[in-house]
């Protein structure tokens, strides 16, 4: 019977990781073709090393390319003390329907996390 438990156990923590990688590979595949569609100039740019367009409403957020190929904020942050993500944000388009999905999540999520969770602790 202890046999069966941990056999059971062992199962579970292989389903919640295969879940959790399903999720992460859904957001980057979300958050990959949304920046694409929103800013194919952007990248095209970026990757042939030149400048962005002065139209362009990421001029101002020295865009990077990371190495999963997300399009993140650049610039003064790159040697501070915090984790990457914080470092270099990504970069959604403002007024798009995803987004709007994505940080209704993000704003649940931290409410379920709670007060330690918002306030950095």
């Amino acid at each position: 019977m202890v046999a069966q438990h941990h056999h059971h156990a062992k199962a579970s923590v292989g389903n919640e990781t295969t879940v959790i990688q399903a999720r992460k590979r859904a957001h980057f595949l979300i958050v990959r073709n949304l920046q694409i569609e929103a800013f194919e100039e952007e990248f095209d740019s970026i990757e042939k090393k030149k400048e962005l367009s002065k139209t362009s409403p990421l001029l101002k957020l020295n865009p990077i390319i990371d190495s999963d190929g997300l399009l993140r904020i650049g610039g003064r942050l790159k040697r501070a003390d915090l984790p990457y993500e914080e470092r270099h944000p990504l970069i959604l388009p403002g007024k798009h329907h995803v987004t709007s999905l994505i940080v209704k999540n993000c704003n649940e999520e931290a409410k379920l996390q709670g007060r330690h969770f918002t306030h950095g602790m």
